[in-house]
């Protein structure tokens, strides 16, 4: 199964490659992040996660994008 495999490949790089970070690379691994972090005791990083925190942090701080790098538009002339 998914969830044993990805299992063991993190406990084996925890031990033989000493690896601080796992990044998992798919969605289909959610729910496997904390087995592994549990059994494996390297913390693991969930991209789609990672992305949702991001986005709720930006919003909250209330940061928008540069108006240099993607300013808007200029004013359209409207035909009456």
């Amino acid at each position: 199964m998914i969830r044993d495999r990805a299992l063991a490949v993190a406990q084996d790089m925890a031990e033989k490659d000493d690896v601080g970070t796992i990044i998992l690379g798919c969605g289909v691994m959610l729910g496997v992040d904390e087995l592994i972090e549990k059994e494996a005791g390297v913390p693991v990083v969930v991209p789609g996660k990672a992305g949702v925190v991001m986005a709720e942090g930006i919003a909250r701080l209330g940061l928008a994008q540069s108006k240099r790098a993607f300013a808007s538009p200029p004013p359209k002339e409207h035909i009456s």
